[in-house]
Parts: C-alpha cells; sequence; structure tokens
C-alpha cells in the first residue's frame, strides 16, 4: 500500500515543533512536507524559533516551506478575517484567521505537492495526505477530523499520551532551544502574565498591540451590523473586556496564580 504524503502543520510553537523534531531524529515517520503560514505580525520569538528549526530539519532532507499569507496586522480587522476578538458581552467574536491565514494557504500547498491544482477540481484522491497537527493532551478537544475527504489528521502527541508540561524537557535532553507559545501579536486569548512578559521584555511589540487594540474598538462593530458596543483584545481576570493599554496586569496575573495554585491543590485540570 501507498504511503499517504504527510505534512506537519507548524506553528512554530511547542508542540508542533516537537513534531518536527521527533520526525527528524525518527522518533515518528519522516515527514513529506513541514509547512508554516507566515501572518506577518507573530511574537518576535517565533521567527527565531522558525530560522534555527527549518535550517536543522532542512539538513536533515525534510522539505520545509514558509508561506506568506498576508498581514493580520493589517487585514485581521476587517469583516471576513477578523480575529475573535471580546464583545463587551465578554463572549468572542467569530475566529476567522486561522482558517483564512493559515488552513486554507496550507491545503492549497498541500494540494500542489500532490500535483493538483491549488484550488480548482480535479481533487486528490481520499486519504491522499496525513496532516499532522500539535494538539497535546490539555487540547484534545480541538482533535477534530478534516473536512477534505483527501486529509486526514493526525495528532501524534494525543496517540503518545503527551501533555504540553512533558515537552520543555525533551528539548532539555536534546540540548535544543525550547520554543515559546507562538500566536500574533494581535491574538486575544493571551493571558495577563504573557502580556506583562512581552511589556517587559518587548515594550515596543506592546505598545504596538495597545494601538491596534485602540483603532479596532468599534470598526469591526459596525462592520458586524451592530448598532452598540465595542471589542477588545483583552479580558481581565474577572471574564471582563477591557482596553489593553489601561488593565492591570499585575493584579489580573496574581489572579491566575491563585487559581492555578487551587487547581492543583484541588486536583482540577489545569486545562479543560
Amino acid at each position: 500500500m501507498t504511503q499517504p504524503f504527510r505534512v506537519l502543520s507548524w506553528g512554530g510553537g511547542l508542540q508542533s515543533t516537537a513534531l518536527g523534531e521527533m520526525s527528524a531524529q525518527g522518533i515518528l515517520p519522516r515527514l513529506d512536507l513541514i509547512v508554516f503560514c507566515d501572518l506577518g505580525w507573530e511574537m518576535p520569538w517565533t521567527a527565531d524559533v522558525i530560522k534555527f528549526y527549518s535550517h536543522r530539519w532542512q539538513l536533515e532532507g525534510i522539505d520545509v516551506r514558509t508561506i506568506k499569507t498576508g498581514n493580520i496586522k493589517d487585514e485581521g480587522g476587517n469583516k471576513h478575517v477578523h480575529v475573535p476578538l471580546w464583545t463587551a458581552s465578554g463572549a468572542p467574536l467569530r475566529r476567522q484567521c486561522t482558517r483564512n491565514f493559515k488552513i486554507r494557504p496550507a491545503h492549497r500547498l498541500i494540494r500542489e505537492h500532490l500535483g493538483y491544482f491549488p484550488s480548482k477540481p480535479p481533487h486528490p484522491p481520499a486519504g491522499a495526505a496525513e496532516q499532522w497537527l500539535g494538539f497535546s493532551l490539555d487540547e484534545r478537544q480541538r482533535a477534530t477530523p478534516s473536512s477534505l475527504q483527501y486529509i486526514t489528521n493526525r495528532w501524534p502527541l494525543l496517540e503518545m499520551n503527551y501533555a504540553r508540561w512533558m515537552l520543555p524537557p525533551l528539548f532539555e535532553q536534546w540540548g535544543l532551544p525550547i520554543p515559546r507559545k507562538s500566536d500574533c501579536v494581535c491574538c486575544p486569548n493571551r493571558r495577563a502574565s504573557e502580556w506583562l512578559y512581552v511589556r517587559r521584555h518587548w515594550p515596543e511589540v506592546f505598545e504596538s498591540a495597545c494601538q491596534w487594540d485602540e483603532k479596532h474598538r468599534y470598526n469591526m462593530v459596525r462592520e458586524l451590523g451592530l448598532e452598540s458596543g465595542a471589542v477588545y483584545l483583552y479580558k481581565d481576570a474577572n471574564d471582563i473586556p477591557a482596553p489593553l493599554r489601561e488593565a492591570d496586569l499585575e493584579a489580573d496575573m496574581m489572579h491566575e496564580h491563585q487559581i492555578t495554585a487551587a487547581q492543583m491543590l484541588f486536583g482540577v485540570p489545569l486545562c479543560q
């Protein structure tokens, strides 16, 4: 039986980088393609991870591709491409950025590698490609089947029973840099402790995030046809949306630590 075309959807973060390295070392089967979708406004440390591991894996003979899919800083506030900012009610807008900036461009590249047109029939045969996604045990709820017949999704970290916290020791054992969480500067799913890190170590990045937050406070609400309300990049420890610039990040971080301590004491899972 012919093996499927194996491709890693690489975000430059801890979990997906672990999969790439496991493949390069022979712990997992050899990948045919590793694809990183460059959204144009990633956190600064992501570029270092992409540069280091791309070079390393290419030396091992793995095809690593970086494709530019737009600029989320300029386009992420548009009606049909928006990020899931928090509304005044505390609920997020519908996430569309991942599909537009990552999923669709990656699928087009996979089709090309299989010898088909990027976005029109005919389609590759069922199961032609096997796409690896870096979801670990703490993200098992995100592991859903592919909507495309020619792509079969796989989650090797789930299959090997790896949780996120188990991965940094592997990188230490390998003597390799440990990737930080990879996401866009304008990602609303960032905790107070993470924003504090950015503010302290990358003040210019934090300032650009504040400006972006302020710029898009109302424009997406208007585009969605809502008569009132606002959208926010940050939601505080009490789940109340707030302007990032005005947020009391220190107090919110202390609240995070208290919750974490209680979870560890009573055995409540840290990630649902």
